[in-house]
């Protein structure tokens, strides 16, 4: 197996890289308003207006449905057709050179995998459409340490960072551990009168966070 180099970039602010296909428009809030060259701006005094600005979207940006999709798109049309990399046809995200470097890319996160100059070669290429930050060698990916040890050509993942941080946000890192699930004993009814309900919200961002 070849020593390859991995390298990651971050590309910055990614989703508004990519121009909104739909048709959609946004309601600002009340302390927007407009200027009198049709500019829209911030009320300065903080005091809600009467009339409410509506805006079309031209970019994308984080929290819009379609953010991710338009992403995807604009990334693997520049990868296919400026740079003639071929898109794997069995894993999304995947991409590999003609030189046989292989690119992986998960949002705003990019592995450059192959030799130093076929990494300066690529890495190259993407700066030239989009603002990057060179991360150097791998270290971390999708909340994984990565940890290389190149001598014996062996890799190292750990998810212990993500999986303490998970623990401390949900208050289970001083909990008491069974080796069950649940507490045998336990018996389930349903809601009584008076008592508290679990914040639904909360328990579903603690359950997913286990995925």
């Amino acid at each position: 197996m070849e020593n390859k180099e991995i390298v990651q970039l971050d590309i910055v602010t990614v989703f508004l890289e990519s121009k909104v296909e739909q048709e959609l428009y946004l309601h600002l809030p009340k302390e927007f308003g407009l200027a009198n060259n049709g500019n829209v701006i911030l009320n300065s005094n903080r005091i809600e207006l009467e009339v409410s600005v509506t805006v079309r979207l031209n970019r994308s940006f984080y929290g819009l449905k379609q953010a991710g999709h338009n992403w995807d798109n604009i990334l693997e049309s520049y990868f296919t057709k400026e740079m003639c990399i071929r898109a794997c046809k069995f894993e999304a995200g995947m991409y590999t050179t003609p030189s046989r470097a292989t690119i992986i890319a998960w949002v705003n996160n990019i592995l450059l995998i192959g030799s130093v100059e076929e990494v300066e070669s690529v890495h190259s290429a993407i700066e030239l459409s989009f603002t990057i930050k060179d991360l150097g060698n791998i270290k971390s990916f999708l909340s994984m340490l990565v940890e290389r040890d190149r001598g014996r050509r062996n890799i190292y993942l750990s998810p212990r960072v993500y999986l303490n941080k998970v623990l401390k946000r949900f208050w289970i890192d001083k909990c008491i551990g069974y080796t069950t699930p649940m507490d045998v004993k336990a018996k389930l009814h349903s809601k009584r009168e008076g008592q508290e309900v679990t914040d639904k919200v909360q328990y579903q961002e603690a359950v997913r966070s286990r995925a």
